[in-house]
C-alpha cells in the first residue's frame, strides 16, 4: 500500500513539476513580451524626444535666419546701412564759420530701424565671430554717436573713427555670407532630418 501511495506522490509530484514547468514558459514568454514592450515603448520616447530636440534647433534656426541673419544679408551690399557717417547728424562748418547740422532725412529713418532691430536680435546669432565683429561695430558706431554733439571733437576723431568702423564693415560682410550659407546649410539638414518638405 506504501508503494501505492508512494507512486500516486510521485505522479502528483511529476504532475506538479510538469505544471511548474509550463508556468515558468509562460511567464517567461510574458516576461520577454513585456520587456520587448519596453524596449519598444523607450525607443518610441528617444525618438520623440529626438524629434523635440530638432523642432526646438529647427524653430531656433529659422529664429536666427527670419529675425537676424536674412536681414543683414539682405543690406550686405547696401552702402547707405553701412556708413555711420552718412546716417547719424553730421556737421561741418559753413563759409562764415556757423557750425550746422546736416541730416540725410531720407535714410535715418531706416538706419535706425534696421541697426535697433539687428543691436534687439543679436541674441539669436549662434556665430561667436560675428557677434563679437558686431559689438565692436556698435561700439564704434556709438563713438561716433557720442561725438557727434561735439562738432570739434568729431571733426578731430572722425578719420579714425571712419577707418574703425570701414575695417569692423571690411570684416563684417563676408561674415555675414558665411553665417548665411552656413545657416541655409542647417536648416536644410534639419528639414531632412524632420522629413519637411
Amino acid at each position: 500500500m506504501t508503494d501505492i501511495i508512494n507512486i500516486i506522490i510521485n505522479y502528483f509530484q511529476l504532475f506538479f513539476t510538469a505544471v511548474l514547468a509550463l508556468y515558468s514558459i509562460r511567464l517567461y514568454q510574458a516576461t520577454s513580451k513585456y520587456a520587448n514592450l519596453v524596449e519598444e515603448q523607450n525607443k518610441l520616447v528617444r525618438e520623440q524626444n529626438e524629434n523635440k530636440r530638432l523642432v526646438i534647433k529647427y524653430n531656433r534656426l529659422c529664429k536666427e535666419m527670419d529675425n537676424f541673419v536674412a536681414i543683414l544679408y539682405s543690406k550686405r551690399n547696401d552702402i547707405h546701412f553701412f556708413r555711420v557717417d552718412h546716417f547719424y547728424t553730421k556737421y561741418h562748418q559753413t563759409n562764415d564759420g556757423d557750425i550746422r547740422e546736416h541730416y540725410n532725412p531720407n535714410y535715418v529713418e531706416d538706419f535706425v530701424s534696421f541697426w535697433e532691430t539687428i543691436y534687439r536680435n543679436r541674441y539669436l546669432s549662434q556665430s561667436k565671430e560675428l557677434n563679437d565683429l558686431l559689438h565692436n561695430y556698435f561700439a564704434t558706431i556709438e563713438t561716433y554717436k557720442n561725438l557727434e554733439n561735439n562738432p570739434q571733437e568729431c571733426e578731430k576723431h572722425m578719420h579714425n573713427i571712419l577707418k574703425r568702423f570701414n575695417d569692423h564693415k571690411k570684416d563684417l560682410k563676408p561674415l555675414i555670407k558665411n553665417r548665411y550659407s552656413g545657416l541655409c546649410g542647417e536648416i536644410s539638414d534639419t528639414e531632412a532630418l524632420l522629413k519637411i518638405k
